[in-house]
């Protein structure tokens, strides 16, 4: 699974920004497709995996989680 950083997540609207580990793509999520334990302690900088699609404005993911820990 690809794995990225939080560029930004806005806790109001519930919009986030994922940046690529190799800097080149920027996918879209909503809360609502991160796992529940996760989305309300996502902060900019954080590291997670995620799974994305093509998106009526670009890639967009469909499932956002932080990694296991070890």
């Amino acid at each position: 699974m690809p794995q990225g950083n939080i560029k930004w997540f806005n806790t109001k609207n519930g919009l986030g920004l994922i940046i690529d580990q190799d800097g080149s793509t920027q996918v879209r999520f909503h809360f609502s497709v991160v796992s529940q334990e996760d989305y309300k302690t996502l902060q900019a900088g954080d590291l997670v995996e995620y799974e994305a699609r093509d998106g009526r404005r670009g890639p967009e993911a469909t499932r956002v989680a932080k990694p296991p820990k070890g």
